[in-house]
């Protein structure tokens, strides 16, 4: 947007400066072919400029894109491969697109130049085909400014620290999902230990309840039987009265209680 707005008030500024010119012509009386001849002059070098900055610019950057896309895969560091694909496509568009802008702008320039038959096109024509090598120049020299700046950094901040660092994520990544499945198997171990433990106490429980139904059986067969063996004994009382006091503590009923 901000690129925009400012090729909008070039464009209004342009406009403006056209408009003031042929008002400045008129009122000092120049031919109308003049005119329209320092008018084209201003337009062709208007499509100079745009044409030596905007294709050759997006050139660079994408060979400087590629090129670092190359290095980042070099150093270990996870680069899309679509992604310097993409960079070198666009490169050989930008670079097709200037040369032909060039080419196609000279040869226009030749075949007004022909027909008009003002030499000053010849000019235009030459300077429209030597910008061709103006920009690449120009261009190149900032590139190595970049690409010093670039070096600059990485002397600073060198890649390879970088992917050191992302290597001891990795690692740290690595040890907590370790951990995480130890913790997680000592929890089933621990799950499985306490539902072992609920199983045993349960069979104790039930063992004892079977054990202590068994003991009273066995308590009340016996006092059955001594009630028995003291009514068959009739001739001796205090035999009766004892071995009858003795089966009632055992029954765990009161010594003075009635049988």
């Amino acid at each position: 947007m901000k690129g925009f707005g400012r090729a909008v008030l070039v464009g209004a500024f342009a406009v403006a400066v056209a408009v003031g010119a042929l008002a400045a012509v008129r009122g000092l009386g120049l031919p109308g072919r003049d005119v329209l001849g320092a008018a084209a002059g201003g337009l062709c070098l208007l499509w100079l400029a745009v044409l030596v900055a905007v294709p050759w610019n997006v050139w660079f950057r994408a060979r400087a894109v590629a090129a670092d896309a190359v290095e980042s895969r070099g150093r270990g560091l996870a680069v899309p491969q679509q992604h310097g694909a993409e960079a070198s496509r666009i490169a050989r568009w930008a670079l097709r697109a200037a040369l032909a802008g060039h080419l196609g702008t000279t040869l226009l320039l030749v075949a007004v130049t022909l027909l008009s038959g003002r030499q000053v096109g010849w000019w235009f024509a030459a300077f429209a085909l030597v910008s061709t090598g103006f920009r690449p120049l120009s261009a190149f020299l900032l590139a190595l400014r970049a690409r010093l700046a670039v070096l600059g950094r990485e002397v600073r901040f060198p890649r390879d620290d970088a992917a050191e660092a992302r290597a001891r994520a990795d690692r740290a990544a690595t040890g907590v999902r370790e951990l995480e499945a130890r913790v997680e198997e000592q929890y089933r171990a621990q799950q499985e230990t306490r539902r072992v433990l609920d199983a045993l106490s349960a069979s104790s429980f039930r063992r004892t309840e079977e054990l202590d139904a068994k003991l009273d059986a066995r308590v009340e067969a016996l006092g059955r039987e001594l009630e028995a063996v003291v009514d068959r004994l009739t001739e001796n009382r205090e035999i009766i009265a004892g071995v009858r006091a003795f089966v009632r503590m055992l029954r765990g009923e009161e010594p003075g209680a009635a049988r």
